[in-house]
């Protein structure tokens, strides 16, 4: 693939998986709800192991890493690899990464994304926690993955040297330090920004990335992307986005 001459204000990289039953009906509710309509200047792409023979999704929207599989430590390589991709076939300010039970309120990002500077290397996100990475790091903040995070372009440039070789790297350390991580890719993903270090953690300070679903909010308006939606949250959440215009 040429690389694309659009230039994308956010590129969406969802990690998902087209061999189980299950996640194939939350690709297809993700393409009926949140993706179905994106707003100009927001491209949306489907990362998946396996082979595309093996799949019904065929369009330039999906692709398939060679050699990666469907299992739970693939969601690391989709993460990774796809932001490798996005970086090398387009042009854009920021790629956020999210899994298929999220809803990211596309339209809210982006006016969020205007508060920020794309120029500057951000990495953004919400709902974060703490996880010690041994004698290494004390106390490393992460923002969750649930409801996704956003970098900018500048930020994966920072990053791109790594990105192949994350998973990997990322399991070494785990091993190292006796932690019981590998799995874990937002995680991972923090440790690479916190090494850098050049790279600024932007927290929302209104908490608009919720790890639960649409219903753990207090006030729905408030939500910039939530987790853990089953079938029937994706349509119930998707109704009130278009009351809400």
């Amino acid at each position: 693939m040429k690389k694309s001459t659009e230039i994308y204000d956010l590129i969406v990289c969802v990690f998902a998986c087209h061999t189980i039953e299950k996640y194939r009906h939350q690709i297809q509710k993700v393409k009926e709800t949140w993706a179905s309509s994106p707003p100009s200047g927001v491209k949306i792409l489907f990362f998946l192991g396996g082979e595309e023979e093996k799949s019904g999704y065929k369009n330039d929207d999906f692709i398939y890493l060679p050699g990666v599989g469907n299992d739970y430590m693939s969601c690391s390589y989709k993460q990774f690899l796809g932001m490798k991709y996005i970086h090398d076939h387009y042009t854009y300010h920021n790629v956020l990464c999210v899994g298929t039970d999220t809803y990211p309120v596309l339209d809210k990002l982006l006016n969020y994304l205007k508060e920020l500077d794309w120029t500057r290397a951000l990495y953004i996100g919400g709902h974060g926690c703490h996880r010690r990475i041994g004698e290494e790091i004390p106390s490393l903040y992460f923002h969750s993955g649930g409801p996704g995070f956003i970098m900018t372009r500048i930020a994966v440039d920072k990053m791109y040297d790594c990105l192949d070789t994350a998973v990997e790297r990322w399991t070494r350390v785990c091993q190292h330090h006796g932690i019981d991580l590998a799995f874990a890719c937002d995680v991972a993903i923090a440790y690479f920004v916190y090494k850098n270090g050049e790279i600024d953690v932007i927290k929302h300070p209104g908490g608009g990335f919720f790890f639960g679903n649409h219903k753990s909010a207090t006030d729905m308006n408030m939500i910039l992307s939530c987790h853990l939606m089953s079938l029937e949250d994706f349509d119930e959440f998707h109704q009130y986005t278009l009351r809400r215009g």
